[in-house]
């Protein structure tokens, strides 16, 4: 049977896979579709911390097809990180799969504050990440993958990092993203609907060649030059 938690123990400090892996199809003719993996979640809130060495994925992988059965779908893998925690990553990977989601907050939008995340330098999302917090957080990790980002919450985000994903971005009513927080580097690629507050804010000169698209508002706060150079529909 796969394991919806795969090597995590009670505080996370080993390797840690959340979602089971699907099982593989049948290589003889009487041998069926793999099943599943199961569905894990973790939620970590008040002043815990959680420690991960090694790795965090959040997703299972799909199972191997054989010749006379269909491989079984990973499992879904989500992990919650509420107010007052910590994940402490102390330079482990991070990754989500495309059945995995971080929601940096509750899974409900605004019901809380958002944790915090050190010891991140990368984080490859072919996911979901879901900013759902009240408060200000900022993420300085490089966020690379095919996956999406969204601030739904009534809180600001400010990224920081060269983030290369290409899934898209989408910005709620009521909440902040922001590109950068005064200095040089932080990037953002993909298209953008924007329906609350995008805000640049580099000391260098950049340009987005995304589009940007949505009823929400642009500014630029930085000391440095914004070019858009996408179709912007942003009204």
């Amino acid at each position: 049977m796969n394991q919806a938690y795969r090597w995590c123990d009670t505080f996370l400090r080993r390797p840690c896979w959340v979602g089971g892996d699907g099982g593989g199809g049948g290589v003889t003719n009487n041998s069926g579709s793999g099943g599943a993996g199961g569905t894990g979640t973790v939620t970590v809130t008040g002043n815990s911390t959680a420690n991960v060495t090694g790795s965090l994925v959040l997703g299972g992988y799909a199972g191997t097809s054989g010749s006379f059965g269909r491989a079984g779908a990973g499992g879904t893998g989500i992990f919650n990180l509420g107010g007052g925690s910590t994940l402490n990553l102390a330079g482990a990977s991070f990754t989500i799969n495309s059945n995995g989601t971080f929601n940096l907050g509750d899974a409900t939008v605004n019901d809380t504050t958002g944790g915090t995340i050190t010891g991140l330098s990368s984080l490859v999302n072919n996911g979901q990440i879901n900013f759902n917090q009240t408060n200000t957080s900022t993420i300085s990790a490089n966020i690379s993958g095919t996956g999406s980002v969204s601030q739904n919450g009534s809180g600001t985000t400010i990224l920081t990092g060269n983030n290369t994903y290409t899934g898209g971005t989408t910005i709620a009513a009521g909440g902040t993203l922001k590109i950068g927080n005064g200095g040089a580097g932080a990037s953002l690629a993909g298209n953008l609907m924007d329906r609350g507050t995008l805000e640049f804010n580099h000391s260098d000169n950049w340009t987005f060649s995304g589009t940007i698209s949505g009823s929400g508002s642009v500014t630029q706060s930085g000391m440095g030059t914004l070019t858009l150079s996408g179709a912007n529909a942003y009204s």
